[in-house]
């Protein structure tokens, strides 16, 4: 089956294929775990108003983020391997995957929120010393 292009517009089919991709392997629920991860630490430093505009935006982020990511999907995988990839998400171990996953990913994003302020010391650092 013939893979879309980064730039062509994948078909009705193609997206309801990867909508249950996306479904069948967690990748919805991931979505909106990074969106909301971010969402958090930037709400951590408003004020109730400013946190209520976030939660608004961030809405219809996540709305516009699943469609996005359903489109990706559509172009990087045809069909029959977008069906393969549902029958092994539901198979035992394919769900067992999807079940972990969102706690990997917690993990990952906690070490990155911990790991960031030193990077960026390092990084700030090394571009006082290069004059530009």
């Amino acid at each position: 089956m013939k893979k879309t292009t980064p730039t062509s517009i994948p078909s009705p089919e193609m997206i309801k294929a990867a909508n249950n991709l996306m479904k069948a392997s967690g990748s919805i629920n991931n979505v909106d775990l990074v969106n909301n991860f971010i969402l958090d630490k930037i709400k951590e430093e408003g004020s109730p108003k400013i946190r209520k505009i976030f939660d608004e935006v961030f809405k219809n982020e996540s709305e516009r983020s699943l469609i996005f990511v359903s489109q990706v999907f559509a172009r990087h995988f045809n069909l029959e391997e977008m069906s393969k990839m549902v029958s092994y998400y539901n198979s035992p171990i394919g769900k067992r995957y999807v079940k972990k996953l969102p706690e990997i990913l917690e993990e990952i994003l906690k070490e990155y929120t911990k790991r960031l302020p030193i990077v960026l010391k390092k990084l700030r650092t090394r571009l006082d010393k290069i004059d530009y």
